[in-house]
């Protein structure tokens, strides 16, 4: 579709802003991020999947589609491919709300809907890099989940309510109801209106 008139999200783009983030380092992403993120916060279990691990890595193994170590089957930078922990992505998240990561104005561009139209089927709408509320829910917070062979994330925020939260699992599929249902109820008993 032509630029500006329409949404649609989609992994290849994330691909795409990754290499052009190498570009514009002069490094691959993953130094990128290593020099201008993960050290700058003192992120130091986390780093870029092509980037060598270290003796002390510790990775939780993915328990659910593969038998593969790590169950590893695509490997991707930039919509994937980053190894963290949730100490470090707590300290990312902190860095992000603070205004250490992006600035005020890109900030406000990443929470604002890039259209009114809903591009997920639940309503929800877009931003650049953040999952938004439906128009008939309580604006303020933003999201983010993801899935990789047996991973699956989830961060979430809403400022207004001083309320942030992240869920690592390596379950997939199996420990997904788990987690839509703590997120259920943390949505119903933290960030509802009083």
């Amino acid at each position: 579709f032509e630029p500006g008139s329409n949404v649609e999200y989609s992994n290849s783009n994330y691909v795409l802003l990754a290499e052009v983030i190498a570009k514009a380092c002069s490094a691959s992403f993953g130094q990128c991020l290593r020099r201008r993120i993960f050290e700058p916060l003192g992120m130091a279990n986390s780093r870029v999947e092509s980037e060598e691990s270290t003796n002390t890595e510790s990775l939780a193994l993915n328990y659910a589609t593969t038998k593969h170590t790590k169950g590893i089957q695509l490997r991707t930078e930039g919509p994937t491919g980053i190894y963290s922990t949730v100490k470090d992505v707590a300290v990312w998240l902190r860095a992000y709300q603070d205004g250490k990561i992006v600035t005020t104005k890109g900030k406000a561009l990443m929470t604002v809907p890039a259209s009114l139209k809903p591009i997920f089927e639940n309503g929800e709408r877009y931003g650049m890099g953040w999952v938004l509320p439906s128009v008939d829910s309580p604006a303020g917070s933003f999201a983010h989940a993801g899935q990789k062979d047996g991973y699956r994330t989830l961060i979430r925020a809403n400022p207004s309510r001083r309320i942030s939260y992240i869920i690592l699992s390596n379950g997939g599929d199996f420990v997904q109801p788990a987690s839509n249902e703590i997120q259920y109820w943390i949505q119903e008993l933290l960030e509802q209106s009083p």
